[in-house]
């Protein structure tokens, strides 16, 4: 049986998840500029570069920026729309998933940071969402 909950939060998801990117790629170069800024927030709190994963990855502007500074990066995108932008922004190789994080086929401790960016606030189960990350 699925409870009240979660159907809710299946309801929101799908209509994320088939979304019209046209407003969000109208904003294409503050995107950029935002990825940009992001990328130095990361470099303020790690400590070179390593494995990255953007949780909400969005069209891919930040990982791209994260993957020219040094990055191996990963990302997961439960939009197709913006999935798909992904991939074209990173390439059709790129290990990005359309799905939500928990479905994505990550091995346990597989990155050394995990980036939020405008997703946490989405979240219906923060602490539970915090435990997924902090094991992937």
């Amino acid at each position: 049986m699925v409870s009240a909950r979660f159907g809710q939060i299946r309801i929101v998801w799908l209509n994320y998840g088939q979304m019209d990117v046209g407003v969000y790629e109208s904003e294409a170069a503050g995107h950029q500029a935002t990825a940009a800024r992001r990328l130095t927030v990361l470099k303020r709190f790690t400590t070179g570069c390593g494995r990255l994963l953007d949780a909400g990855c969005a069209s891919g502007l930040f990982l791209n920026a994260a993957r020219q500074a040094g990055w191996s990066v990963a990302g997961v995108e439960p939009s197709q729309a913006l999935y798909s932008k992904a991939l074209q922004t990173l390439g059709e190789d790129a290990e990005v998933y359309c799905s939500l994080l928990g479905e994505a086929p990550f091995p346990p401790a597989s990155f050394d940071a995990i980036t939020l960016w405008d997703v946490f606030e989405h979240v219906a189960h923060p602490v539970q969402f915090m435990r997924l990350c902090s094991t992937s």
